[in-house]
């Protein structure tokens, strides 16, 4: 149903149960901007928007999805603001913002404190990191290879166990007795996160 735009349900007397929606997955279409009632889907886990070339902005009112897991805007060529946070309390574990137009993040960035996995790889544009960079206490895994312009990289971020930087996608173990297996380790871990958040995101029975 690609075209719906309006669900009428009206006298449906025996309808008891509607789906909630936990994942919207909008790759390669020609979006080009999302309607501010996104924070209707309350629910949602997961928004995939990969490739989406023409998308340039998201809404403010993407901060009330207290359950989003998983933020995909990969492959967003028109894409340079990541918008300012304004609660701590979503429950975000990854941002992927690969081959984006971003010039940077915002000092808000510290309030994504559960996020795990940032990709930022390929952000021909992005110049600068915050310092803030550092409240993310959870991050795990950093991809910076491809980020031609970024002219200061973290070097502090003590829990970072997979770190990718520089234009040859050299990865290097922050801490020096971290096995490779790390890695492996934490992206299993992120499935449980996942996992985790959608069986919240459900509704009781």
């Amino acid at each position: 149903m690609k075209s719906l735009k309006a669900l009428v349900l009206s006298g449906c007397l025996k309808l008891k149960k509607f789906p909630d929606i936990v994942q919207v997955l909008w790759d390669g279409t020609d979006i080009r901007e999302l309607s501010f009632a996104i924070e209707l889907l309350f629910r949602l886990v997961q928004l995939t928007l990969n490739g989406c070339k023409n998308l340039e902005r998201l809404p403010r009112t993407i901060s009330a999805l207290k359950y989003l897991s998983t933020l995909n805007l990969s492959g967003l060529l028109k894409f340079r603001e990541f918008p300012e946070k304004t609660s701590s309390k979503d429950q975000l574990l990854e941002t992927h913002l690969e081959g984006t137009a971003i010039r940077g993040l915002p000092a808000s960035i510290e309030l994504l404190s559960g996020n795990v996995l940032l990709n930022l790889k390929d952000c021909k544009n992005l110049k600068s990191l915050p310092s803030t960079i550092n409240g993310l206490r959870s991050l795990r895994m950093l991809h910076l290879s491809g980020c031609s312009k970024l002219k200061n990289s973290p070097e502090t971020l003590g829990k970072v166990e997979s770190l990718e930087k520089d234009s040859d996608s050299w990865k290097k173990n922050v801490d020096k007795g971290i096995k490779l297996s790390t890695t492996a380790i934490s992206a299993c871990s992120l499935a449980c996160h996942r996992l985790i958040q959608t069986s919240r995101a459900m509704p009781k029975s």
